[in-house]
């Protein structure tokens, strides 16, 4: 547990500003960028084991990044849909 613990810590250290950016790039929006970037590495620090190529972390992370933002956007949409209904 400790290990997976060090790993994730690693992982933000070096691409939460990636992350961040990127999510800043697709929302101007404060909260979803915070939403997406937290979104993204806990779907990450689930996931990690799954990484095969220790190469393209990046490329992984920033991936799962832009499905979150996807998601998340997804979501709100379906909820402004339901609330003028």
């Amino acid at each position: 547990m400790h290990h997976d613990i060090s790993k994730i810590e690693r992982l933000y250290d070096c691409y939460h500003r990636d992350v961040y950016h990127f999510a800043l790039y697709y929302t101007n929006s404060k909260q979803e960028v915070e939403d997406i970037t937290q979104e993204t590495f806990f779907k990450a620090m689930k996931k990690l084991d799954n990484l095969k190529d220790k190469d393209k972390v990046k490329t992984w992370i920033l991936s799962i990044a832009r499905n979150t933002a996807v998601d998340i956007h997804r979501r709100q949409k379906i909820k402004r849909l339901f609330y003028y209904l």
